[in-house]
């Protein structure tokens, strides 16, 4: 998690919007990255609007959508654009390897 960290701060990258994930993922996230990056984290199971995700868009530096976790497709469909990684993987390591990864472009 600390080169993921250090990956975003070098690209710039302060603010990580994950959609997605169980409640217990999300929490550990939240405690491991704790104030490295500000996170904003969806819950995926739960009914949002296009204004709330546009406004997620806008926040975040990158967006995560969180494939293969408790995301529901009508919320997945939500978050598109250039700065959305989408990923397939369930564990917080992969989350971390993938943000890595396109952070280090």
């Amino acid at each position: 998690m600390k080169e993921m960290i250090e990956a975003c701060r070098a690209r710039g990258w302060r603010r990580l919007c994950v959609v997605g994930g169980s409640p217990n993922a999300r929490t550990a996230l939240q405690e491991i990255v704790g104030r490295d990056l500000e996170l904003r984290l969806v819950d995926g199971t739960v009914s949002s609007s296009r204004a709330h995700a546009d406004a997620n868009l806008g926040w975040a530096d990158v967006v995560v959508v969180w494939g293969s976790t408790q995301l529901a497709h009508k919320v997945s469909l939500l978050y598109t654009g250039e700065n959305v990684i989408q990923m397939a993987r369930r564990s917080i390591q992969e989350l971390a390897r993938s943000v890595t990864k396109s952070a280090r472009g």
